[in-house]
């Protein structure tokens, strides 16, 4: 019988301990769409969270055995190697913070939008006038 490899991202999976942010955060998602920063009380929606994944992982993190944990609720938090001092970054946002972060999100995509359409728009006449 074959042995089958384990990627890293299967181990990730199994352990709940992710490399990076981005990947904490895709398994957060599935449990939360709006986050509380720890350390300022601001809310992050998913959108505003991935940008601040994407940036936060261009930086080497200083001690390579840590890692990223996601709870139950899909709070996000980093590990210096020991689950039990795991630092929680980003909790789930509740009630009326959350709300207000989906408002502020469906506001965005209309915005995007009304944008596309109007570029949209404006290459067909471009396109019209030739």
């Amino acid at each position: 019988m074959e042995k089958k490899e384990i990627t890293p991202e299967m181990l990730a999976l199994q352990t709940g301990h992710y490399p990076n942010f981005s990947m904490a955060l895709a398994m957060a998602m599935t449990r939360a769409a709006a986050w509380i920063f720890t350390d300022t009380g601001d809310v992050y929606s998913a959108v505003q969270l991935f940008s601040f994944a994407q940036k936060y992982d261009e930086k080497p993190r200083e001690n390579g055995q840590s890692f990223f944990m996601v709870s139950g609720e899909g709070a996000i938090g980093i590990s210096p190697g020991l689950e039990y001092l795991t630092k929680w970054i980003f909790v789930p946002a509740v009630g009326e913070k959350r709300d207000a972060a989906f408002e502020q999100m469906r506001a965005d995509i209309e915005k995007a939008q009304a944008e596309l359409e109007a570029e949209a728009k404006a290459a067909t006449e471009k396109t019209e006038k030739q």
